[in-house]
């Protein structure tokens, strides 16, 4: 489904449909239980957070690289973060419901997702 065809809730209020659409084709993915994570993150965090990538279809996937079985073919969230923010936002996630959380590797940002429990 495209992003504009998606029927949004309006309990993320602070984000919109093509924002964690695919960036190469607009494809969208909506899971709740992620949706209302990263809504109480923004929420307790206090500040806009800027989603670099969300959904990613299997093409574009591919074309940044991405894990064959990445968790951003359903629903993950790499959010911009300086890399001197990571440790308390890192703590705030984990207190919000993500799961898997990838911040070592990466100077400017957080990977965040509600697979299996995990951190790198």
């Amino acid at each position: 489904m495209h992003y504009s065809e998606a029927r949004w809730s309006g309990k993320w209020p602070n984000f919109t449909p093509k924002e964690i659409a695919c960036k190469c084709c607009g494809e969208i993915a909506v899971d709740e239980e992620s949706m209302d994570a990263l809504q109480r993150l923004r929420d307790r965090w206090g500040e806009p957070l800027v989603i670099n990538s969300g959904h990613r279809c299997f093409k574009h996937n591919k074309e940044v690289g991405g894990a064959p079985f990445s968790q951003h073919l359903t629903l993950a969230f790499d959010i911009r973060m300086p890399k001197e923010r990571h440790e308390a936002f890192v703590k705030l996630a984990k207190q919000c419901g993500f799961r898997g959380i990838g911040h070592r590797e990466y100077d400017t940002f957080v990977h965040l997702d509600m697979g299996p429990e995990r951190e790198w």
